[in-house]
């Protein structure tokens, strides 16, 4: 089992820049996005002269992206949130978009069943590796309620 926790050892001293920019389309969709970049220490596992594997560290870029569309609903009867996100971490070029185990896309509708009380239905798709730098799409749906107070 490999975690991404386990793989934080990858990363050495970054240095970069954060940019995020929000707009308000038409007073009924909300669209962010922010990207990442970074330069710096990033490991590789290379063969020694001895045949041992020896962790390197070599300077590169290590870059994130995250895009959300938010639809603004108060027109829309019963229907509180309407949303769409699109987020890739720790790559070289985020804007590739090809996807791997560090993209992440989705969807969050959520309609009111009562006073105080929203129906959130969430439906994410993540990339698994299956070998030779091929990733397969795994979709999953999650229902959630909300209690506003």
């Amino acid at each position: 089992l490999v975690t991404k926790e386990s793989k934080l050892f990858n990363f050495g001293k970054q240095k970069g820049a954060n940019i995020g920019m929000i707009a308000n389309i038409a007073n009924y969709v909300n669209f962010s996005m922010n990207y990442q970049y970074m330069k710096g220490d990033l490991a590789i596992i290379e063969v020694n002269d001895s045949g041992q594997n020896e962790l390197v560290y070599v300077e590169d870029n290590n870059n994130s992206f995250f895009a959300k569309l938010d639809i603004d609903t108060s027109s829309i009867p019963k229907v509180r949130i309407a949303e769409l996100f699109y987020q890739q971490y720790n790559v070289k070029n985020p804007f590739k978009f090809e996807p791997n185990e560090n993209t992440l896309t989705g969807y969050n509708i959520g309609v009111d069943m009562a006073d105080n009380m929203v129906f959130i239905l969430k439906g994410r798709t993540t990339y698994v590796p299956i070998g030779n730098g091929e990733y397969e799409s795994v979709k999953t749906t999650q229902i959630e309620t909300q209690i506003l107070f």
